[in-house]
């Protein structure tokens, strides 16, 4: 079953955490970013992208993100980012910036963001009473830079949480506005008591996972 998040929002990029974590046991996850879109994303905004999405997490996960031909040096669990054309209805304007597989409740090792649908977004969203792709450069790399990475920390926050559901606040709400974006509003609470319950009992249980199988995650 497929997850959709709508709403607004290949060389080595390794972005590596010290985290002040909030959620015992103090899990790391390892992300193995895969750069298949035909736009790809320059380094330099690739990596303000990683660590939009890795800044999200900090008060609770430790999050690095790296190529997927590095894993051999990591011993933890993992998660495969691919960075794609696709969108959900082949169009590029497709409103789906994010989705990761649900089999059978459980949620995959593989989550897709599709650049075509964030610059699709740009070309018909407007800030300040302007369209964005007719703002500067820097403006509409923010966006870019900004949308993406949120999309990223919310379809973790799916794997991690392993669970389909949005509930009304937080980094996990199905939408975000422009301003939200543009103006760098970060959720006040990330997680309501509920989701924190649910992310404790989830680390231990790739903690166990990695313990058990020697770090050693593919993807599914």
């Amino acid at each position: 079953m497929r997850r959709v998040f709508l709403g607004l929002i290949a060389c080595l990029v390794a972005v590596p955490v010290l985290a002040n974590v909030e959620v015992a046991p103090r899990t790391a996850l390892l992300v193995l970013v895969r750069n298949d879109a035909a736009m790809a994303l320059s380094e330099p905004m690739l990596r303000r992208v990683l660590v939009t999405a890795r800044d999200l997490w900090r008060p609770h996960v430790e999050i690095t993100f790296a190529g997927a031909n590095d894993v051999r040096r990591f011993t933890r669990p993992t998660l495969d980012l691919v960075l794609s054309d696709k969108t959900l209805s082949g169009r590029d304007n497709d409103n789906g910036l994010g989705w990761i597989e649900f089999v059978n409740g459980k949620a995959s090792r593989t989550v897709t963001i599709s650049v075509a649908a964030a610059r699709g977004m740009l070309k018909v969203t407007k800030w300040s009473g302007r369209p964005l792709d007719g703002q500067p450069a820097q403006v509409q790399d923010l966006f870019l830079t900004r949308a993406l990475g949120r999309a990223i920390a919310h379809e973790v926050g799916h794997y991690l949480l392993n669970s389909k559901a949005h509930p009304p606040t937080g980094l996990m709400r199905e939408q975000m506005t422009i301003g939200d974006i543009m103006l760098n509003q970060r959720p006040k609470d990330l997680f309501d008591a509920g989701e924190l319950a649910r992310l404790r009992g989830r680390l231990e249980e790739l903690a166990r996972d990695a313990a058990g199988e020697g770090g050693n995650h593919g993807s599914s």
